[in-house]
């Protein structure tokens, strides 16, 4: 179990050393960041290429902006079935073979509503497009 912990404690050093070098940092400008959209897309590649060291070919990492049909919203990064195809000419999959969502943040730490702030979001859409075969 040591060994599983120092190759973990490798990869992130690794992560986080690809995306400071690599990042933008900029001064606030009129209240946003303008490298901010650089960086996002910058960590979601990071992470997407480690990541899929670790998945089975079963599954397959889409993204960054990735879209589920019938959903008003972009995800950073997907994970879909293997055989998952998006629909032509998109970035976008269909709910049924959608098996985790995840969103990137490099704002530091989530405050402890968040996480039930944004279960409540995803129910709100689930009710409004109820051809989702998605479960929680």
């Amino acid at each position: 179990m040591e060994a599983l912990s120092d190759d973990f404690d490798i990869e992130q050093a690794e992560i986080i050393r690809i995306i400071e070098s690599n990042e933008k940092r900029t001064a606030e400008y009129a209240g946003n960041f303008v490298w901010s959209r650089f960086n996002g897309d910058l960590v979601c590649r990071v992470v997407k290429q480690f990541l899929r060291k670790h998945l089975s070919t079963q599954v397959k990492l889409v993204g960054p902006n990735a879209y589920i049909e019938g959903y008003p919203t972009e995800f950073d990064l997907l994970l879909v079935a293997g055989s998952a195809i998006p629909a032509a000419f998109t970035n976008a999959y269909r709910d049924s073979e959608v098996r985790f969502v995840i969103e990137v943040t490099s704002h530091g730490d989530m405050a402890d509503e968040l996480p039930e702030q944004l279960l409540s979001q995803f129910k709100t859409l689930l009710k409004e497009y109820r051809m989702s075969t998605a479960r929680i």
